[in-house]
């Protein structure tokens, strides 16, 4: 998590790796980051959304049903 100056959070995934030489010493490390914010608020909307449809279908005494008509 990564805090911004416009006072907005984002979500970074970071990942490291080793690189090797030929000789196969450690030669440095490999550093990839990727800003995962819009995956993390669609996961959690979602989740919101299956949580919303949970309670009303349970409210409404409503269900849902496959029908194969073979």
């Amino acid at each position: 998590m990564v805090e911004r100056t416009d006072g907005h959070t984002d979500w970074v995934r970071w990942e490291m790796t080793p690189w090797y030489r030929a000789d196969s010493s450690t030669g440095g490390a490999l550093v990839f980051s990727e800003v995962v914010t819009a995956r993390i608020q669609a996961a959690g909307a979602l989740e919101t959304s299956e949580e919303r449809l949970r309670l009303a279908t349970a409210a409404g005494g409503l269900g849902l049903f496959d029908w194969d008509a073979r």
